[in-house]
């Protein structure tokens, strides 16, 4: 999800000029925080390094939150991540992975806005090449 939604359960106080009061509904665009270079330098560029762990120090807490943080993230993060890693493990244990010819560049893939999930506006894709 591009967003997360919050209900402030009690009046808390940012600063001086701004006080959201309880039963206001707060929205963080956390898609915007993921491609804003003040959290992420060059943040269109696919550098999975910046999530090591001799990077985490680098990362502002709260700044990446593709599944929530705090009491409320998402029940389903261990799940998801166990899904992917055992999914990406079969996949490359068993194929090459090539890009189609005429397929844009990851950079130039257009995003679906019209929907609730962040997804390419596009199809995308890719030869699987059994290994031997």
């Amino acid at each position: 999800m591009g967003w997360l939604d919050r209900i402030a359960m009690e009046d808390y106080k940012v600063d001086d000029k701004l006080t959201i009061e309880a039963g206001t509904a707060v929205y963080i665009n956390s898609t915007g925080m993921h491609y804003d270079p003040k959290y992420f330098p060059d943040p269109y560029k696919f550098d999975p390094d910046r999530f090591l762990p001799e990077n985490k120090d680098k990362i502002v807490p709260y700044s990446y939150l593709p599944f929530g943080e705090g009491p409320r993230f998402c029940i389903g993060k261990r799940f998801a991540f166990m899904t992917v890693y055992f999914g990406i493990a079969s996949i490359l244990l068993n194929y090459k992975l090539r890009p189609c010819p005429n397929m844009p560049r990851p950079s130039d893939i257009k995003i679906d806005y019209r929907g609730i999930l962040y997804l390419p506006g596009e199809t995308l894709n890719v030869e699987f090449i059994p290994r031997k």
